[in-house]
């Protein structure tokens, strides 16, 4: 469907390729109608902004709705990836009502696939809406990622389940892709996966207002090591952004260096002298993490 779109043009894709897409988005199985949401990014690229307003996005906000967890999680992603394919207005006049409200109704769930989605997602909804979002708005931001922190902290050397750290299945992208580790834990690696991101999107002085930095604090303390390895191999970046006030971070490295789990230590140790530059360096704003 994605190769046909790209080989015709608009007015084609409309008369002869639409009809079927609508008829997939509407599949009596949820996993037809994911996969066709899914190639409605690529399909976006193709058709142009006039063609992506018509007829994709009156689509997407249908799936949003529906009754199937992972459609709805697929809609909210695609709708926020197909977002650097729109212009200005038309994120803020149609997207932005949508996606907001959306995010403020999940963050109330009881932990979730859909809060992994957000999690997973929290760091390019920043840079994708960027061009939309005021100060109120990443203010809203950033306390939302606090929110969505907050629930995943279990203290360093707890035991769940009965299960002790040394035992716990490794986190990674494709295992929370795959939906093979705890929901807690997968949301917890996502926001330390993503906390140099959301530090870029809102810039130093909201990092130091809005109290991000606490929220550092819990996750260099969590109890699974995965969580803590990817903290590590990306506070380097925070403390660029930050600058002279990475000082800061200071607490959050001794934690991460006593850690116990040689993982975390590894991970730390490459860019480690790069923070150390930041220590006395002026904030950086101008480029994103890499």
């Amino acid at each position: 469907m994605t190769t046909l779109c790209k080989r015709l043009d608009p007015t084609q894709v409309e008369a002869d390729i639409f009809p079927a897409i609508r008829m997939l988005c509407q599949d009596i199985d949820y996993d037809v109608r994911s996969a066709m949401c899914e190639s409605l990014v690529d399909i976006s690229q193709s058709i142009g902004e006039l063609g992506t307003v018509k007829l994709l996005i009156p689509e997407i906000n249908e799936l949003l709705q529906d009754e199937e967890v992972q459609v709805r999680n697929t809609a909210i992603t695609v709708l926020i990836d197909i977002c650097p394919h729109l212009s200005k207005d038309i994120i803020s006049q149609m997207l932005s009502p949508t996606i907001w409200p959306y995010l403020d109704i999940v963050i109330c769930e009881k932990p979730s696939f859909t809060l992994v989605t957000v999690a997973r997602i929290i760091g390019r909804l920043g840079v994708n809406l960027a061009e939309v979002m005021d100060e109120q708005r990443k203010e809203w931001y950033v306390r939302y990622f606090i929110k969505l922190c907050k629930p995943c902290h279990i203290l360093n050397g707890t035991v769940e389940n009965g299960v002790a750290e040394s035992t716990i299945v490794e986190i990674s992208l494709d295992s929370i892709e795959n939906k093979q580790t705890d929901v807690k834990d997968s949301i917890a690696f996502l926001c330390a996966y993503n906390f140099p991101a959301i530090c870029y999107n809102i810039g130093s002085r909201l990092v130091l207002e809005t109290g991000l930095l606490d929220t550092i604090t819990l996750l260099a303390s969590h109890h699974h090591y995965s969580v803590k390895r990817v903290l590590a191999a990306g506070i380097h970046e925070i403390a660029k952004i930050l600058g002279n006030d990475s000082r800061l971070l200071l607490p959050t490295y001794q934690t991460l260096i006593e850690d116990s789990n040689t993982e975390v230590l590894i991970a730390l140790i490459p860019n480690l002298s790069t923070a150390l530059r930041s220590f006395v360096s002026p904030p950086l704003r101008d480029n994103p993490p890499r």
